[in-house]
């Protein structure tokens, strides 16, 4: 995900490839971010950006404050809930992957398509 985040220099093109990195880890960013919400109850407390400048949560959250004060995102749903549609996103990329119903070559671009217009983003 850092990877991701560092590959792309435009705030969109970032979250978009953010995503495509959660969905190519598959089964593994399933299980780490289970894991992590086990243990961290709360996506983020105020002192993680002192205490974790390079953690992805942290970065992936500034990401979204950023798009949605240039209206990119919309302002009425919060980060929280961006969030979660992220996550819910990878997983059903990965049960429709497993399904085989949907093209491998299609899978990416139908959720990008699906995340970025569930969070107000108009793709051009």
């Amino acid at each position: 995900m850092n990877l991701a985040y560092d590959s792309a220099q435009q705030p969109l093109e970032k979250l978009e490839k953010m995503l495509y990195a959660g969905i190519d880890c598959n089964y593994k960013y399933a299980f780490l971010n289970k894991l992590q919400q086990r243990e961290q109850p709360k996506l983020f407390n105020g002192d993680d950006r002192n205490e974790l400048h390079d953690n992805v949560k942290i970065k992936w959250r500034e990401l979204i404050i950023a798009l949605q004060k240039e209206g990119v995102i919309s302002s009425d749903i919060t980060v929280y809930w961006v969030f979660f549609l992220f996550d819910g996103m990878i997983s059903t990329t990965i049960t429709a992957i497993e399904s085989g119903d949907v093209a491998l070559n299609d899978v990416k671009r139908y959720a990008w398509k699906s995340f970025a217009q569930s969070i107000g983003i108009v793709l051009k």
